[in-house]
């Protein structure tokens, strides 16, 4: 009852279409084993719908909460949906090891799917952030089966957003590390942790030597977190299973791309669409003012998210028809159309003068040591303090804490004892 009453909340205040069949029935907690003999668990939304086809979401983050709402959406709208725990995670078992079963589990749903009696013959995949990644694990290999993809602020290979700009993106992996170590712990122990402000994950982002970071913020020692700090080149054999992107080009199901500006994954994301571009694909791209973990994110995916599937895999009419939606901000701005990215663009070179101006013309050499360095007019001269970090305002960390734009002209307020790290973090878990 109260799940019903939930969906028609949120179809209201989400503008969604309106529901194709209000009966749905749920079945929880069903065994998948897949090949190596490890059961797997899912939950089953059914739409009292004859020949509807599949949506298939795979998540290490659990099935209720907003991924429970999720399913009876899109369950309400047409769809089969099955909502599934990856390996050693909520039911599920096994031990979970990032990227590592994701394929071979993944193919093996997918098996199962065709066994069951209300299989149609098609099937979608939708999610966000790890969510994604599973998505890509199997895309090449799936068949033309799979007939349309939403991935959400996610890429075909984490290697290069771990080591963003070639440096160990340690907000990021810790503060993932600590979020999946979370769930094994009660529900109020997490809620008195967030209270007083993860002081332990704070403790961790400042600590050294790296490879003690993950027992401070955790308490125990996170094999990934190891494995990641050791193996950091590019062409490490390590990472050749755990990352998809060298099949990209195989990939028939049509995709829909939803990210934000200020999203972890975002270049990386905008490579998988390049490269499907190369490959002649069409895929839709949608990128907005968000970060990882925005509400208007979630909201922005379910709505393009289930307007693809309705297009692509039940075979009803889009209502979107721009390939690619954009969101520039500042005066001016707002949601652009676009036919393709990037657009046609030309470049200019633009100087950083006294008072914080810019201009096209070069700088006088006299505008002062504090702002430009001598002999060097296009160079900013920049004071380091290493034991006193500059804090971090905006830009792109993985969940909770400021993050997006920010106002730059005032300095973040320190806390006591320096290290300009901000203050207490949220927890949204993606979706």
């Amino acid at each position: 009852m109260l799940d019903r009453l939930a969906t028609r909340l949120a179809t209201a205040v989400l503008r969604l279409p309106a529901a194709r069949s209000r009966r749905v029935t749920v079945t929880r907690d069903i065994p998948v084993r897949v090949r190596d003999g490890v059961t797997l668990r899912a939950d089953h939304y059914a739409p009292d719908l004859t020949g509807a086809p599949t949506v298939l979401i795979r998540t290490p983050y659990g099935r209720g909460g907003p991924v429970r709402l999720l399913g009876r959406l899109a369950a309400e709208r047409g769809f089969h949906v099955v909502i599934q725990s990856c390996r050693g995670t909520y039911g599920s078992g096994g031990q979970f090891a990032p990227l590592v079963h994701e394929r071979d589990d993944g193919l093996d749903t997918v098996e199962w799917l065709r066994r069951q009696r209300w299989w149609s013959g098609a099937f979608g995949m939708l999610g966000a952030s790890y969510q994604g990644f599973v998505q890509w694990a199997v895309a090449a290999e799936a068949a033309d089966e799979l007939r349309a993809m939403v991935a959400v602020v996610t890429a075909s290979g984490t290697r290069d957003s771990t080591y963003a700009g070639e440096s160990f993106a340690l907000d990021t992996v810790l503060t993932w590390a600590e979020l999946l170590q979370a769930q094994t712990v009660p529900w109020l122990a997490r809620q008195w942790e967030l209270k007083r402000g993860q002081p332990r994950l704070t403790a961790a982002l400042a600590h050294l030597p790296l490879a003690e970071a993950d027992r401070i913020a955790t308490g125990v020692t996170v094999p990934f977190f190891q494995e990641w700090l050791r193996h950091h080149t590019p062409d490490a054999d390590y990472w050749r299973s755990r990352v998809f992107g060298d099949r990209i080009a195989e990939v028939r199901a049509p995709v829909a791309m939803i990210s934000g500006w200020h999203d972890i994954f975002l270049p990386a994301q905008l490579d998988d669409y390049a490269a499907l571009r190369a490959a002649g694909a069409h895929p839709r791209l949608t990128v907005g003012p968000w970060t990882h973990g925005s509400p208007g994110l979630f909201v922005a995916a379910l709505r393009d998210g289930l307007d693809w599937l309705d297009e692509h895999l039940a075979g009803r009419p889009g209502t979107r028809t721009a390939p690619v939606r954009v969101h520039v901000g500042g005066a001016g701005g707002g949601w652009r159309d676009l036919p393709d990215w990037p657009p046609p663009a030309g470049s200019t070179r633009w100087h950083l003068h006294a008072g914080g101006a810019l201009a096209k013309d070069p700088p006088a050499p006299s505008a002062g040591p504090d702002l430009v360095r001598p002999g060097r007019p296009d160079a900013v001269a920049r004071r380091s303090a290493p034991g006193r970090p500059a804090g971090r305002r905006g830009g792109q960390p993985a969940r909770g804490g400021p993050a997006g734009r920010a106002d730059l002209h005032q300095p973040p307020a320190r806390r006591a004892g320096g290290g300009g790290r901000p203050g207490p973090r949220r927890d949204p878990r993606p979706q």
